[in-house]
């Protein structure tokens, strides 16, 4: 009897603490998929609007998607705004004539240091 206690209880617990964990993850991805759901059918307020269009400056009509789309990323907290940061440093860094644009040439470069021929 004590055998069988001894592998029955552990294995016990680590399919309760499994199922829990799997429970725990369901409910959570639920919420979070409400709660994306309730951001996307609420209204944009002025504030919003302002800090989507940092770079416009003050009296800009516009929205740019690249403003829109930063904005909603962090404000649903899919991304920080320290990691926007970080990819626009990498994107200076790897656009190395300051085209403002990214060339082939320029990943290569990055990438293995050379320019590889296409």
């Amino acid at each position: 009897m004590r055998l069988i206690a001894v592998f029955y209880l552990p294995i016990c617990i680590y399919v309760m603490a499994r199922t829990f964990a799997k429970l725990t993850a369901v409910y959570l991805r639920h919420k979070a998929r409400a709660a994306e759901q309730e951001y996307f059918n609420r209204n944009l307020t002025e504030a919003d609007l302002e800090q989507m269009d940092v770079e416009g400056g003050p009296g800009s009509e516009s929205v740019g998607y690249d403003e829109f789309l930063v904005f909603m990323l962090v404000a649903m907290g899919k991304v920080s705004p320290e990691d926007i940061q970080k990819m626009e440093e990498l994107y200076q860094r790897l656009d190395a004539d300051s085209e403002g644009a990214l060339k082939v040439e320029d990943l290569f470069t990055m990438a293995y240091g050379e320019i590889k021929e296409l």
